[in-house]
């Protein structure tokens, strides 16, 4: 009979040696967290056929030995299984026995209960909610089918914490996607041409440094997501993981742009087109390569949107109590268009109202960078936390703008130079733009608090 996978001995064996690290280099997660998993027993040739490295040749009691196994947290098993040129059975031996030589080794009895309580949630066979079975022996009923507070409070934690990533990833990323949205292909093209001394290149010099990804992805958090992986559905995460590749790759791809003298093109690269493709419908990953500039942009825009529409969460918290610090709730103030977007775009950026955009394009002692403000609104706006109004062409009154209408169009980059901000249609479905743009002062104040005037 074929053997249906590692045995408790070798999972205990590669727990003890593992030192309860993921293997992947320069990884610093702990694969067993108080009652939380986040480890997985990765094959280095596959455990089955169709998977990465699968080896039809290989008898099964090797397949699953512990020589062709490696542990490591789960979003880099999905690293190592998403990129086999990357990471061959060669590469992956290797990364095996320079971990393995480095980690402590767990005592007996550590090893031992960690790999029982692996094996259990295993067995289990979950998608999400809590480990099975923790270091310390305590399991969890699953079997019950009325609601699980803990659970459900775990999930909701950990789509947050995915999504504050996210948030961070577009703070720390927001140079190279404003760089993508105001220059076309052929344009950046030109760019990286030597001398490379166009100014505008100024916005990413950063990432000429290869260290700059690294760093921006260990600032943005991205370490930390591992631990929400078993909480989330697998789509969920599939959103989350290509935000991820979107926002690193096309960033190191401008990092070898500069070192090779010739623009490296992230519409090109296979793993970004994997990952969009995993999430969204092929139609929208055409148009969204088909786009001479703000690709980036427009699918960022889809993602977050499919990462809102799967959480669940906006529909939870349009419907939530509010608060009742003890007196009648009097009906809230209808908002108004009080403020051009331009201005509220230059508070964002500087914490002080009364300001132009413009000044803050190159700025350096700034709250945020005028391209992160310039992102920011458009993801707020699109997630319905920012009203925005505009006039269309024929009509001399303000009118909301649906937050659905964000996610296939964009606001007009040079009309904020010009101090004139109108929409700009990206989709050859939409028909309407808006001119005069505007929003409430009081809605931008709350969503960006900052100690200026």
């Amino acid at each position: 009979m074929a053997n249906s996978g590692p045995t408790i001995t070798t999972i205990k064996k590669l727990f003890a040696h593992s030192g309860n690290r993921c293997a992947f280099p320069r990884c610093t997660s702990t694969l067993f967290q108080g009652d939380t998993n986040v480890a997985d027993v990765c094959h280095i040739k596959g455990a089955n056929e169709g998977g990465a490295r699968f080896d039809p040749s290989q008898p099964d009691n090797e397949r699953h030995a512990e020589p062709n196994l490696v542990l490591m947290c789960k979003i880099h098993h999905a690293v190592i299984d998403d990129d086999e040129v990357s990471y061959t059975v060669e590469r992956l031996r290797e990364i095996k026995a320079d971990h393995e030589a480095k980690a402590s080794t767990l005592d007996d009895s550590t090893a031992s209960a960690f790999a029982h309580a692996y094996q259990n949630w295993v067995n289990i066979g979950q998608t999400g909610g809590l480990a099975a079975q923790t270091v310390n022996a305590q399991t969890i009923n699953f079997q019950n089918t009325g609601p699980i507070s803990h659970a459900d409070t775990r999930r909701v934690q950990a789509i947050e914490d995915l999504w504050n990533i996210i948030q961070n990833l577009g703070k720390e990323f927001g140079t190279s996607v404003f760089f993508d949205s105001i220059l076309t292909a052929q344009e950046i093209k030109e760019c990286f041409k030597p001398p490379q001394n166009n100014p505008i290149l100024e916005c990413v010099r950063e990432l000429e440094d290869l260290g700059s990804v690294p760093r921006k992805l260990e600032s943005a958090g991205t370490n930390r997501a591992s631990q929400c992986r078993i909480f989330v559905s697998p789509k969920l995460w599939a959103i989350y993981y290509a935000v991820n590749v979107l926002y690193a790759r096309s960033a190191m791809l401008i990092t070898n742009s500069f070192k090779a003298h010739q623009f490296d093109d992230w519409r090109g690269d296979g793993p970004i087109g994997k990952c969009l493709l995993s999430v969204l419908p092929a139609e929208a990953v055409t148009e969204i390569k088909g786009k001479h500039f703000g690709g980036l942009t427009t699918a960022l825009e889809y993602l977050h949107r499919e990462f809102i529409t799967e959480s669940g969460l906006n529909q939870y918290q349009e419907h939530a109590p509010r608060a009742n610090n003890g007196a009648d709730s009097q009906p809230a103030k209808p908002l108004t268009a009080d403020v051009g977007l331009g201005e509220a775009l230059a508070f964002i950026a500087s914490g002080k109202w009364g300001k132009v955009y413009s000044t803050y394009l190159m700025a350096e002692t700034v709250v945020r960078s005028a391209s992160t403000a310039y992102d920011e609104i458009r993801q707020a706006a699109g997630d319905g936390t920012v009203q925005v109004w505009g006039k269309i062409d024929t009509h001399g009154i303000y009118v909301k703008i649906d937050p659905d209408y964000w996610a296939r169009n964009t606001i007009n980059f040079m009309s904020l130079i010009e101090g004139e901000p109108k929409t700009e249609l990206v989709s050859s479905n939409a028909l309407v733009v808006y001119r005069e743009l505007r929003v409430n002062r009081a809605q931008i104040e709350r969503q960006w608090s900052t100690s200026g005037e």
